[in-house]
C-alpha cells in the first residue's frame, strides 16, 4: 500500500519483476522489502516527485496482470459469499450457531 493504493499485491518473487518492470529495478545487493519502503516513502522535501512515483507504480500495477489476477479471485471470493448468504436467507439459519 502507498498512498492509500496498492502498489503491489502477489507472491514475493513477482514483486521483483513487477517493480523491475516499472522502471524501478531492485539493486542485487539490497533487501527487497527495504527497496519497497524507501520507493514508495514520501520524503519531507520531495513530496510532489515521491507522490508523483507511487501514482506511477500504482497504475503500472493497476493495468498488470497481477492486479487483473487478484480482482479474479476477489470477484469468485465476492460470488462464493454472496452464494453463502442467500443460502443462509434461504434457509433462515445462522451458520455460525454453536460455535462461540
Amino acid at each position: 500500500m502507498a498512498e492509500g493504493r496498492v502498489a503491489f499485491m502477489g507472491r514475493a518473487q513477482d514483486a521483483l519483476a513487477f517493480f523491475s518492470s516499472a522502471g524501478y529495478p531492485c539493486p542485487k545487493t539490497f533487501n527487497p522489502a527495504d527497496f519497497y519502503v524507501l520507493t514508495l516513502a514520501v520524503r519531507p522535501g520531495k513530496e510532489d516527485e515521491c507522490k508523483e512515483k507511487i501514482e506511477n507504480i500504482c497504475d503500472k500495477f493497476d493495468s498488470s496482470t497481477y492486479s487483473k489476477t487478484i480482482k479474479n479471485i476477489s470477484d469468485a471470493t465476492t460470488v462464493e459469499t454472496d452464494h453463502l448468504q442467500i443460502k443462509d436467507s434461504i434457509l433462515k439459519e445462522d451458520r455460525y450457531v454453536g460455535i462461540f
